[in-house]
């Protein structure tokens, strides 16, 4: 039995969360003169690919924004909750990235509310019967996704 995974990009979604990421996405497309749908094809391809290298253990570095790397668990606590959990996705910001938002990001707790809501939301929580399989996510699948979010907007 596979497990598979939708995937949705906040940026399609009807949501005022999605709206930082809209506005990222048509400011890119004003600032390279394409169109808004070419840059989010873009953006979805290469998140695509970053999570097949991740997935297959390499480390995706950007210079001056970050590290995308799978973390192993080796906690004992971690291990004997969850005896079939090997690694775990984390980015780690680069040093201007860090300095950047340190000093110039407004001082609000509802980032860190909404941050605590997306992980616990998106936590894995499958009995450890049901994660024998790998979650399957297909460049189709994040597509077709994509297509009928673009489709009902």
């Amino acid at each position: 039995m596979s497990i598979i995974t939708v995937v949705s990009l906040s940026c399609f979604s009807k949501k005022a969360s999605g709206e930082p990421l809209r506005r990222a996405l048509t400011a890119t497309s004003h600032r390279l003169d394409m169109e808004r749908e070419q840059v989010e094809a873009v953006v979805a391809a290469f998140l695509e690919e970053v999570v097949d290298e991740v997935a297959n253990g390499h480390v995706v570095s950007i210079e001056k924004f970050g590290a995308f790397a799978a973390w192993l668990i080796e906690s004992p606590s971690a291990l004997a909750r969850d005896p079939s959990a090997r690694c775990q996705p984390k980015f780690s910001p680069a040093r201007s990235f860090n300095e950047r938002v340190r000093y110039s990001a407004p001082a609000t707790t509802w980032a860190k509310r909404r941050l605590a809501k997306h992980r616990s939301n998106h936590a894995l929580r499958l009995p450890t019967t049901e994660r024998g399989s790998l979650p399957v996510m297909t460049s189709a699948e994040i597509r077709e996704s994509i297509a009928r979010q673009m489709a009902q907007s």
